[in-house]
């Protein structure tokens, strides 16, 4: 028992005992770390290829979207009278633009009070709309001549009492009904009017005011709430601009728009008048050939990216005895070699006149990256609509 302890033999059994042990599993200690670290360099690379392949997928799908093939550009001669915008539904060509009038809405104005707080009455205002044959002061007299109600537009009447009789008041309780009229007090210099505007343009949305005066019982006359008054009864309201349509033409054809926003005139074309020409604007919509660049140099973009990630991955480099995480990796190969037989094969069943990237300027050069031959690639898109180029890359990477 003492010998095996080392006790009286000077010799420290105990830690050649250790020492034995760790030379007996330092080796199998070795490998399992190197195991981990090479596992752990290929599970971030193939992180890595991942985040490229993620990129390539989504440079794909927007070559899937037939919306980024079908984009239309829009251009006006005169983009300060005439805006333009177009879908996918319009139809590549040139048109002749002239606008003659814009479309405005009715404003009218009160006769003036003195302070904000004067009473202006009690009773009832209804509000109408429609189209109205008004006088203008100039060349005048004025007068409030017809009305045909606009079935399309409802009617609202607002209640002023004891609580909402001032000028303010009814400025506040026409507001609050949000009835198709806006209401402002303006100081002319003299005194605060009142002063109405409908919230749409056009011919068929002047306003008529009808009302019932809870004051005096008179309805028409200019004491109490019958003062705001305009009908054909009683105009004792002053008109300050009057409802009109936009009126423009198109090609010399006669249009015109209770809005100044002109939506499908043209199909898939929507028109902004501005302001009055002098002289036709040439509006053109054609294919959108920047759309489609920006999406196919994206793919390339993205494709180029993939490719050299893929390539640092698996490389070896012989200077330094140095190989790349994935190198000889079987996965990895197979994915490399499926993306790129995607690229170098034809497409099947494809009725365009194109089968091949190659054909459209998009060719693969020496490093395994692609390059877009801009020539070649304007001619392809000259040569074809757009939507057929969408075609040929939807085939091939859907």
């Amino acid at each position: 028992m003492v010998a095996a302890t080392g006790i009286g033999s000077g010799l420290d059994i105990e830690g050649l005992v250790t020492q034995l042990v760790a030379a007996e599993r330092g080796p199998t200690e070795t490998r399992l770390v190197q195991r981990e670290a090479r596992l752990t360099s290929q599970l971030s690379a193939f992180g890595t290829l991942q985040g490229a392949l993620s990129s390539l997928q989504t440079s794909v799908d927007t070559l899937a979207d037939t919306s980024t093939f079908n984009q239309r550009s829009a251009s006006s001669s005169n983009t300060d009278a005439i805006g333009v915008s177009a879908n996918a539904d319009a139809a590549a060509g040139s048109f002749s633009v002239s606008v003659d009038r814009l479309a405005q809405s009715q404003s009218l104005a009160s006769g003036s009070f003195a302070s904000l707080t004067d009473v202006v009455g009690e009773g009832e205002l209804t509000l109408r709309f429609g189209t109205a044959d008004v006088t203008a002061a100039d060349p005048g007299p004025e007068s409030f001549d017809s009305f045909s109600v606009n079935a399309d537009r409802a009617s609202a009447t607002i209640t002023i009492d004891s609580s909402n009789n001032t000028l303010q008041g009814v400025r506040d309780a026409i507001n609050a009904a949000d009835a198709g009229v806006s209401a402002a007090i303006v100081n002319d210099g003299e005194g605060f009017r009142l002063l109405l505007s409908s919230t749409e343009t056009g011919a068929a949305s002047s306003i008529e005011i009808q009302v019932s005066d809870s004051g005096d019982g008179n309805n028409t006359d200019t004491d109490g709430l019958s003062r705001l008054a305009f009908n054909t009864e009683a105009n004792n309201l002053s008109q300050t601009v009057a409802a009109q349509d936009a009126s423009f033409s198109i090609n010399g054809l006669a249009l015109t728009s209770a809005s100044n926003n002109a939506d499908n005139v043209i199909d898939g074309v929507s028109l902004t008048l501005q302001a009055t020409t002098d002289a036709p604007a040439t509006v053109t919509v054609s294919d959108n050939e920047a759309a489609v660049r920006t999406a196919i140099e994206g793919f390339v973009s993205a494709f180029n990216s993939f490719a050299n990630v893929a390539s640092n991955l698996t490389a070896y480099d012989a200077e330094t005895d140095r190989a790349g995480a994935l190198q000889g990796d079987f996965a990895t190969r197979s994915i490399i070699t499926q993306v790129r037989s995607a690229l170098t094969g034809s497409s099947n069943g494809f009725d365009g006149p194109f089968s091949t990237l190659a054909e459209l300027g998009i060719t693969t050069q020496a490093n395994g990256n692609l390059a877009i031959d801009q020539g070649r690639f304007g001619a392809a898109l000259r040569r074809s609509e757009e939507r057929r180029v969408g075609k040929e890359c939807r085939s091939r990477w859907s």
